[in-house]
């Protein structure tokens, strides 16, 4: 009958409407317009309550027969209790709408309209082995289908059908099937070039269909590129050409959008330049946003539960990450609560440190002295068993880190939250494998994963097979960011080489259950960005030849090694073959002048012009951006082609870099860049500045402010070295010849004679430079000389302190000698009647050696200290502000209360002066003295 009710509720049908509905797909930007469906009562002669299928695996209604259904893509969730009634996407009843009827979309937006039954009857199982298809994707997803391939409905069914309509279902014969192929003529097309305005220039192509059609037009039409877009008369892309009428008017494109003919020819140019420059930005843009992953972690997407996948996410901080509520272990991200006040979370700390100091049986046994108690909200009820029954269940708390931590055990990669979910390996066709969590199987060999050393994550059952990062899908236009958030992790074959393989490596950290993507180096993370960017990788390495993904490309009969973007751009017009694994090259399309090649690689217009390397990329971005800014800004086409090709292919110098004030005196670091700004960054990192290096100076002591002043110093440079070699050989001229030879006049002869070796072959060699944080330049020569100074003071001062050291040593010798040995004391007479015996030689007094030692090191300290003295450095005072100058000087007027001699205070006046002499004229006048005042007296004090 064609009707589709609710087995729940049978006198509802599904039901089109004849509410206008405007919404756009979930994830994309397109358009969508129709009319809603939704559930109404059964109403028998109602054409929108009858659906028919089609041979496609889509559904119309008969209200609306050239109108397809079709699955916007939304979700209900529990907060969907009411919806906005003026949206534009909403139902009849102002609720979202989520199923629409709506015109036939393009193909990559056609499985919205593509729908499947998925049949629930316990009763007829195995109903889906009887649908009519050519794909083996509905075999393994049991779907069914109750059209044949001629449109009549399959009587082999049960009917009526029972089980759910699922959308986004894959196509109901397989792409490239002989049954899907079979009737398809070819067709024959007028075709133009994009921006050709002359319908006479057409030309014929026939094919039978799109992909081989514009492989034809490539070659007939000889585009630069190869063709990637079609065209009709009035501007509308085309996906197909099995509709079009024969000898039809068509444009075809090597990516550019469509120019339109009432365009003037030298508009439609400037149009050609502009997005050829664009395109190759927005290459340059992606590049530099894929180029340096960081803290991006493995992480489960969606429950945590079985069939759930996994992505790659920024690594969540647990400072400010909400607690995600559960229910019987199927958590969900998007089921957040309210995040716990700083007050709250120092209770939960400190409860948690206070059962952390308690005994096993203290927190078994004190917990509470009646099981009564555990829930007071027991009590309430007689029987206590169904109350356990029946209860609401509790409420498991997560945070979002456990959705980041796993833990590896016995070639499993489990979840630490629940040791029975690990990853495991779909069961899919081609090449790229899903990985989901699934429950632990002991017997599953999918299960098993091996973890090297060197950071992959092999699979157990096929060893060529690791897990690897699903780059992002990169735009024409560039305007979307990309970003590694999100993105699929797969298994996939393991990329042999050395460098272009970043997504593929891993760290796993036992400690906090983490597992870590692109652990790698810098260059390898940058060659995965370019190849995937499609980027040239010889703007990165600038002719480093590396072990990396590339292909053999035959022109003109010879062989060039091309990188992944270079031959993907030169696929269709030369022979490209893969190159063997671990092969050292560099593209050759950064050398296309000098193989004498044409210069069509991944680039447009930039190839060979942009330095794309670690610390120049983001210069290189800014500078391109602003020139594009500034040509749209331009009419003259005469005048964008000058800027394009005006730029100067990059020239990479090399730079043996110095500390400013170390001189030579510590090992220099070696540099390559192309611009002063990349340099000078590269600078800070190398030579662990402590601030940002601003100024680069030569040896000379002058500062480089361009690229061209390093050239122009290296080329001066190299030609003193050839005229002082020269003048070297001469030792058979005689002293006058040697003399005249170094003249001026013979030097400039030999300057203007002199023949120099190739730009790249002079700057091969490093040039010396200092470089600085903002600090004045200090000769290296001078460095030396306090270096060399500073040593011979050292050596003499060293000199005087080991002769020091020595006699210091003597004494203590000689005095641990006489006090070992302590000799008695000799008695001897005397004729003095105070004194008639002395003692002498006794051990406790020092010896006659001893006091000339105590005296030789007196003397060599007194010379020590005047030679530390003598050789101590004028140290800069700061004499700081100078408080004697007149911008400091502060008034000495005072105010002085003052009332006559043997009066009251209370009659005292205010008077101002700055000494006796003011104060007195002015006591004169306010106190209102008959004299003058001679004295001043202090109240309660003496005469002052």
């Amino acid at each position: 009958t064609g009707y589709v009710y609710c087995k729940a509720a049978p006198q509802l049908c599904l039901t089109a409407s004849s509410t206008r509905v405007e919404s756009t797909l979930l994830g994309t930007e397109s358009a969508v317009s129709g009319f809603a469906v939704c559930m109404q009562k059964k109403s028998l002669g109602n054409p929108g309550q009858v659906w028919r299928c089609t041979p496609e695996a889509t559904i119309y209604s008969e209200a609306y027969p050239n109108l397809l259904l079709t699955y916007l893509g939304n979700k209900r969730s529990v907060d969907d209790c009411s919806t906005d009634v003026n949206n534009s996407s909403a139902g009849p009843s102002g609720g979202a709408a989520f199923l629409i009827v709506a015109d036939p979309l393009l193909k990559k937006y056609k499985s919205a309209q593509r729908f499947a039954f998925k049949q629930e009857n316990f009763h007829n199982l195995g109903q889906w082995k009887k649908t009519e298809h050519s794909n083996p994707e509905w075999n393994k997803l049991a779907y069914s289908w109750p059209v044949r391939a001629d449109g009549q409905l399959n009587k082999e069914y049960d009917w009526p059908m029972e089980g759910f309509i699922i959308p986004n279902a894959p196509p109901l014969q397989k792409p490239g099937s002989n049954l899907e192929i079979s009737g398809t003529t070819p067709v024959r097309l007028r075709v133009l070039k994009n921006f050709e305005p002359n319908v006479d220039l057409a030309v014929s192509v026939v094919g039978p269909n799109l992909t081989n059609f514009l492989h034809t037009c490539t070659g007939l039409l000889n585009l630069p590129h190869a063709a990637r877009r079609l065209f009709d008369s009035q501007g509308r892309e085309l996906f197909t050409i099995q509709n079009l009428e024969r000898d039809a008017l068509v444009y075809v494109s090597c990516g550019e959008a469509w120019a339109g003919t009432s365009v003037s020819r030298i508009e439609q140019k400037r149009r050609f330049l502009l997005n050829q420059l664009s395109a190759d930005v927005a290459k340059i843009q992606q590049y530099c946003s894929l180029r340096n992953p960081e803290d991006f972690v493995l992480e489960v997407n969606g429950p945590l539960a079985p069939n759930s996948g996994l992505t790659v996410n920024k690594l969540w901080s647990p400072v400010s990450g909400p607690h995600l509520e559960t229910n019987e272990g199927s958590q969900t991200k998007g089921s957040s609560d309210q995040p716990l006040t700083a007050h709250q979370r120092a209770h939960k700390g400190s409860e948690e440190r206070l059962n952390s100091l308690k005994w096993p049986w203290e927190r078994l046994v004190n917990v509470s002295n009646s099981m009564d108690m555990d829930d007071p909200e027991a009590n309430k009820y007689t029987d206590r068993d169904l109350y356990e029954k029946f209860k609401p269940q509790t409420i498991n708390r997560v945070t979002r880190d456990m959705f980041q931590q796993f833990e590896y055990v016995n070639e499993y990669i489990a979840l630490a939250a629940d040791q029975n979910l690990v990853l495991s390996v779909s069961e899919t066709e081609g090449r790229v494998t899903s990985v989901v969590l699934a429950k632990r199987r002991p017997d599953d060999i999918n299960q098993r994963w091996i973890i090297k050393e060197n950071g992959e994550i092999q699979a157990r059952h096929k060893q060529n097979m690791v897990l690897t990062v699903i780059m992002p899908a990169t735009t024409p236009d560039g305007h979307a960011c990309l970003s590694f958030a999100g993105c699929p992790v797969v298994i996939q074959t393991r990329c042999s080489s050395a460098y272009g393989r970043s997504h593929q490596m891993w760290l796993y950290d036992g400690e906090t259950g983490l597992i870590k993507a692109f652990h790698s180096d810098t260059q390898d993370k940058e060659i995965t960005a370019a190849n995937r960017a499609d980027v040239c990788t010889y703007a990165i390495t600038r002719g480093a030849e590396i072990d990396q993904p590339g292909y053999l490309v035959e022109i003109d009969g010879q062989q060039h090694h091309m990188c992944m973007s270079c031959a993907r751009a030169l696929r269709g017009r030369y022979k490209v073959q893969r190159l063997p694994p671990n092969t050292s090259f560099h593209c050759a399309m950064g050398d296309a002048k000098k193989l004498q090649i044409q210069q069509a690689g991944s680039f447009k217009v930039l190839n060979n012009k942009v330095d794309l390397s670690t610390f120049e990329a983001d210069i290189s971005l800014q500078y391109w951006r602003d020139t594009l800014h500034n040509l749209k800004q331009q009419t003259s086409v005469q005048t964008i082609m000058k800027e394009i090709s005006a730029a100067r292919t990059v020239i990479t110098v090399k730079v043996m870099a110095y500390k400013n004030g170390e001189g030579r005196l510590r090992k220099g670091e070696l540099i390559c860049g192309s611009s002063i700004a990349g340099i000078l960054a590269n600078c800070t990192s190398r030579l662990g500045l402590s601030s940002a290096a601003r100024r680069m100076y030569l040896e000379d002591g002058s500062v480089v402010l361009d690229i061209d002043d390093l050239v122009k110093f290296a080329t001066e440079n190299c030609k003193t070295e050839m005229i002082n070699s020269i003048l070297q050989k001469g030792d058979h001229y005689s002293q006058h010849t040697k003399e005249e030879h170094k003249s001026i006049q013979e030097r400039d002869k030999l300057l203007e004679n002199i023949d120099l070796p190739p730009l790249d072959v002079i700057l091969r060699a490093p040039i010396e430079v200092w470089v600085s944080s903002g600090k004045a330049f200090v000769s290296p020569e001078t460095v030396e000389s306090k270096e060399e100074n500073f040593r011979k003071k050292r050596q003499f001062r060293a000199q005087v302190c080991q002769a020091l050291e020595i006699e210091k040593h003597i004494l203590r010798q000689l005095k641990g000698r006489r006090l070992e040995q302590k000799k008695p004391a000799v008695y001897r007479s005397t004729l003095s009647s105070q004194q008639p015996v002395v003692i002498e030689q006794q051990w406790q007094a020092p010896t006659v050696e001893e006091q000339d030692k105590h005296l030789s090191i007196e003397k060599l300290q007194t010379h020590l200290s005047e030679i530390r003295a003598n050789q101590q450095e004028g140290k800069v005072v700061f004499k700081g502000v100078n408080l004697q100058s007149k911008l400091y000087d502060q008034p000495n007027m005072k105010r002085v209360a003052v009332f006559p001699n043997g009066m009251s205070a209370d009659k005292s006046v205010y008077v101002w002066g700055k000494h006796y002499t003011g104060n007195f004229g002015q006591c004169i006048f306010e106190a209102e003295l008959l004299e003058t005042a001679l004295h001043i007296i202090r109240y309660g004090w003496q005469k002052d």
